[in-house]
């Protein structure tokens, strides 16, 4: 159950240090957490889910639209293409798994027509309430994790070729399971197993049917056979 949790807790974008994990539970240890992570994750067969930006993306697009901006409407429609092409690059970086889709979305309109994007925020910051903080951070806080996503999707606009995505490819096949994929040596060696493994299974079935068939015909001493006509007496 604590790895359960532990590994819950970190696809869902809320990563706690395994050393401070272990200590809201008595008697755990971070190498029992850690040595059933792998474990649970293979049972899993590595469907982690991680969020895209896109919704999160054409989210913010209807908040410009909505804004008393002049011309917001009309200057979000023609920016949306660019911002979805900026998105587009984020994905060659590993933006996905270090900002929240809310971010890299906002970063991505910032790229694509900044001034709309920072004036929308300037006035959601202006006229906020003074306990409450829109977007869970300061302005300057979120301008400056935007600034970092920016940095990245400019980086993936400029690696947008053939080397790059086989590089990508590369990690992505040494982040997989190896009995996951087809045609590895230790996908042949698993599959050979499970079929040996499914054989001696069907054999000791068979088995096992002819042992209780046979002993269902001695319930009643067995088969009588025909005595043989020797014109002898039968034997008893």
């Amino acid at each position: 159950m604590p790895t359960c949790l532990y590994l819950a807790a970190k696809t869902t974008n809320h990563n706690i240090p395994i050393e401070v994990f272990v200590k809201k539970f008595e008697k755990f240890k971070a190498e029992e957490v850690l040595d059933l992570e792998f474990l649970v994750a293979q049972s899993l067969s590595f469907e982690f889910w991680v969020r895209g930006a896109e919704r999160a993306l054409r989210g913010w697009a209807l908040e410009l639209q909505s804004s008393p901006i002049g011309g917001a409407g009309e200057r979000a429609q023609r920016a949306l293409p660019k911002a979805l092409q900026a998105l587009s690059a984020s994905r060659m970086t590993d933006a996905e798994f270090l900002f929240t889709p809310a971010q890299i979305a906002l970063a991505c309109w910032r790229v694509a027509d900044k001034e709309l994007t920072d004036a929308f925020l300037a006035a959601k910051y202006n006229g906020a309430e003074e306990d409450k903080v829109p977007f869970g951070m300061p302005q300057d806080e979120l301008l400056r994790i935007s600034g970092q996503v920016e940095s990245m999707i400019r980086t993936g606009e400029a690696q947008h070729d053939l080397k790059k995505v086989k590089e990508v490819d590369k990690r992505l096949k040494g982040c997989a399971n190896p009995e996951k994929v087809p045609g590895t040596a230790l996908y042949v060696k698993r599959k050979a197993e499970l079929e040996a493994k499914a054989a001696q299974e069907k054999k000791e079935k068979q088995d096992r049917a002819a042992r209780a068939h046979e002993a269902d015909g001695m319930v009643f001493g067995g088969e009588l056979k025909a005595p043989t006509s020797n014109g002898g007496p039968l034997e008893e």
